[in-house]
């Protein structure tokens, strides 16, 4: 049976060329999570609508993989464009999403922090930590959150003076417990505690939850690296390091 959606708020995560007229588009929808539809007959035209990072409500058609897109509205007024750095964080951000959610399975709440995120994006400041509270939120909602205040092989409380790594599906260890310690990022329990209080100030602070972010997520990401943190290697040169 056909299933058709109205209405859906939505953005576009991904976007390329399909067959002679129409585009692939990833999105990400409030209701319905990450999908692929098809735009067709739009190449031609101009499909302003069909941007990152605008907020839009979309309908579609489609009982299979494959969703055929009839409708797309801007839904809200435009926020100011991200730009230089933001616009590649915001690339980063949109390429975890179509990489590590299911299709078609819905995260409502995470719709609503990445509507966040994408506010915060264009105001001046550090986006460092907007970035580190997103994927936290990212690796929760996929039922892979960090217990950042607890060592994940005893269960005890992380120790301030007490250097940990990160392993995978075992979470925060104290350093020395597992074997190969030299290729993990020492992370002290000082940081990880900064973390669990939501507190970034340090530039430490924010060094140790990059590096354990990294490793979380590497861990879901089937060994492929991710194109847009090469593209942000290439393109910034200003020697900020790539998210």
């Amino acid at each position: 049976m056909l299933k058709r959606v109205q209405n859906a708020p939505a953005y576009v995560l991904h976007r390329r060329p399909y067959r002679e007229t129409s585009l692939l588009v990833d999105l990400f929808a409030q209701e319905h999570g990450v999908l692929r539809a098809v735009a067709r007959g739009v190449r031609g035209g101009k499909p302003q609508a069909l941007q990152p990072f605008v907020a839009l409500e979309v309908a579609w058609t489609g009982s299979g993989t494959l969703k055929t897109l009839t409708q797309v509205e801007v839904s809200a007024p435009a926020m100011p464009l991200l730009t230089g750095r933001a616009l590649y964080l915001g690339l980063y951000v949109n390429e975890l999403l179509v990489r590590l959610l299911p299709e078609c399975d819905p995260h409502p709440a995470l719709h609503a922090r990445y509507r966040q995120l994408l506010c915060e994006l264009t105001a001046p400041g550090d986006a460092e930590p907007l970035l580190r509270r997103f994927e936290l939120a990212l690796l929760a909602d996929l039922g892979y959150g960090l217990a950042l205040d607890r060592d994940g092989h005893t269960g005890l409380r992380i120790e301030p003076d007490v250097d940990y790594v990160f392993v995978a599906g075992t979470g925060l260890v104290r350093r020395g417990v597992v074997g190969d310690d030299a290729a993990r990022h020492r992370l002290p329990g000082s940081h990880l505690l900064a973390m669990a209080a939501d507190d970034y100030a340090d530039a430490g602070v924010r060094q140790c939850a990059k590096e354990l972010l990294r490793a979380a997520l590497a861990d879901h990401l089937g060994g492929r690296p991710l194109r847009s943190r090469e593209l942000f290697r290439k393109v910034i040169t200003s020697g900020v390091s790539a998210p």
